[in-house]
C-alpha cells in the first residue's frame, strides 16, 4: 500500500533532517508520554513503523504491508546523498532489525495495528537512540526539544508563531540549531 508522501518536503537535506527527527522521536520516552493521551503506545508504535517503511526509508523494498512497486530511483538517490558510507550502512543496519522484528509481529498485532509495548519494542527504541548519537552532536538536546513540540502541539497550548517552533530542529548537516531554549515535557 503506498502512502500520501505529501508530507515529505523536497529541499536539500530533508531526507536526512527527517531521519533524525524520527530517530529522536523513536528514542523519546518523553514523546510517548505527551502523546498517550490521543494515542495508545501500542498503536503509535505501529505508525511509526508505518512511517519509516512507507515514508521515510526510500532505499527499502517493501512498505510495511507490502512489496513497493515503482521505487523513485531519483528519491532513492536523494536518500542517498543526504549521508556518508558508513551512515548508510548504519541506517541499512538499523533497517534490517526493524524489519525482522516487524516480521515477528503476529497476524493479529498487524491487523490491529499495534506493535506490544515489550523487550522488542524497547530495543528498537534503545537501537534508535544508538543511532541518533551517531548522527547528532547533542542527541538529547533534540530529544527534549522534540518531546516539547510534540507536548505543545498535542496540547495546542502554544500558538504556532513561538520562535521554537519556527526554527528548524536540527540543521541538514544534523547538528542542532542554535536556539538554546531548553524545554522538557
Amino acid at each position: 500500500m503506498q502512502t500520501d508522501n505529501s508530507i515529505r518536503q523536497e529541499t536539500p537535506g530533508e531526507e536526512r533532517t527527517q531521519v533524525l527527527v524520527f530517530l529522536a522521536f523513536l528514542s523519546s520516552e518523553a514523546c510517548y508520554a505527551a502523546c498517550r493521551p490521543a494515542l495508545a503506545p501500542e498503536k503509535l508504535a505501529f505508525a511509526l513503523c508505518r512511517l519509516w517503511f512507507d515514508e521515510l526509508y526510500t532505499p527499502g523494498l517493501r512498505y510495511l504491508d507490502s512489496l513497493k512497486g515503482d521505487v523513485s530511483q531519483e528519491a532513492v538517490d536523494r536518500f542517498m546523498d543526504a549521508f556518508s558510507d558508513d551512515e548508510r550502512a548504519a541506517l541499512e543496519r538499523f533497517h534490517r532489525f526493524l524489519e525482522l522484528r516487524l516480521d515477528r509481529l503476529s497476524a493479529e498485532n498487524r491487523r490491529q495495528g499495534v506493535f506490544p509495548q515489550n523487550d522488542t519494542w524497547f530495543n528498537i527504541m534503545r537501537d534508535a537512540g544508538y543511532l541518533l548519537e551517531t548522527f547528532d552532536a547533542d542527541p538529547d538536546l533534540t530529544r527534549r526539544r522534540l518531546a516539547w513540540l510534540v507536548q505543545r502541539l498535542l496540547q495546542q497550548e502554544q500558538p504556532l508563531s513561538d520562535p521554537l517552533l519556527r526554527a528548524p530542529l536540527l540543521l541538514p548537516d544534523g547538528n542542532a540549531n542554535g536556539n538554546d531554549r531548553r524545554s522538557t515535557c
